[in-house]
C-alpha cells in the first residue's frame, strides 16, 4: 500500500499557496457602495431610483476594476467580458431611469447641468472604448498596438473621470466628505494601475458576483430603510 499522505500534504500546500487573492475585488466594490452610505445611510429615493443608482455605482465600480484586470491570456479575456458587463450596467442605469420617467429627458437638453452631460459623455467613452477594442475596429482605426493602447487608456481614463464627476456632481447619496473619499479611491486605483498592480487572472467565477450582489444589497437596504 502506497502512503500518499506527504504528497497530498505538499499538493495541498501548493494549492493553498496559489489561491487567488480575492480581497481587493471585494474591497473595491464594497468601497464604492459603502462610501455612498457614510453620511446618510437611510436616504432613499424609492426603489426605482435606488435601483437605477445602484446600476450606476455598479458600473463605476466595474470601470475601476478594469484598471486592475489588465494583461494577456486569461486576464485579457476577463477584462474583455467584464467591459461588456460594465457597458451593460451603465446603459441599464440610463434606460432604467429615463424610460419610466419622461421628465428626465430634461437632462439631455441644453439646460441640463454639467454633471449630467458628464454622465452621458462617460457612457459614450465606454461605448467607444469597447467598440474600438474589437478586433475588426482595432485593425481599422489604429496603426499599431501601441496606438491602440494609448487610445484605449485615454478613453478609459476619460470614462472614469467623467463618471466620477457625474456621481459627485449629482450630490445624491454623497456628502462633501464622501466626495473626497470617492476621489481618493479613484486616484488610488489609477495609481495602483500605473504601478503595475493587477488582480489575479484565475479568479473563480463566483467571486465576480461580488459587484451585482452588493448592488442588490444596496437596493434592499435602501428600500427597507424607506418603509421602516
Amino acid at each position: 500500500m502506497i502512503n500518499a499522505g506527504p504528497q497530498n500534504t505538499v499538493t495541498g500546500v501548493a494549492k493553498a499557496h496559489h489561491q487567488p487573492q480575492v480581497w481587493p475585488l471585494y474591497l473595491l466594490h464594497f468601497s464604492v457602495f459603502g462610501l455612498s452610505m457614510l453620511h446618510q445611510p437611510r436616504m432613499s429615493a424609492g426603489w426605482q431610483w435606488d435601483t437605477g443608482n445602484a446600476l450606476g455605482l455598479l458600473g463605476f465600480a466595474g470601470l475601476l476594476y478594469l484598471f486592475l484586470a489588465v494583461g494577456s491570456g486569461r486576464r485579457q479575456r476577463l477584462h474583455q467580458w467584464t467591459s461588456y458587463a460594465v457597458a451593460a450596467a451603465l446603459a441599464a442605469h440610463v434606460l432604467w431611469l429615463w424610460i419610466p420617467d419622461p421628465t428626465l429627458w430634461h437632462y439631455v437638453s441644453i439646460q441640463a447641468p454639467a454633471y449630467m452631460w458628464a454622465g452621458i459623455a462617460a457612457l459614450l467613452c465606454v461605448g467607444a472604448t469597447v467598440w474600438l477594442a474589437l478586433p475588426a475596429a482595432r485593425r481599422g482605426w489604429h496603426r499599431g498596438y501601441a496606438a491602440f493602447q494609448t487610445w484605449h487608456y485615454l478613453l478609459s481614463l476619460s470614462a472614469v473621470v467623467l463618471a466620477l464627476w457625474h456621481i459627485l456632481g449629482s450630490g445624491f447619496y454623497v456628502s462633501a466628505l464622501e466626495s473626497y473619499l470617492y476621489a481618493a479611491l479613484t486616484i488610488l486605483v489609477l495609481a495602483a494601475h500605473r504601478a503595475g498592480f493587477s488582480l489575479p487572472a484565475d479568479l473563480p467565477p463566483r467571486h465576480l458576483w461580488a459587484g451585482p450582489g452588493l448592488a442588490l444589497a444596496f437596493v434592499v437596504f435602501k428600500h427597507a430603510a424607506a418603509v421602516a
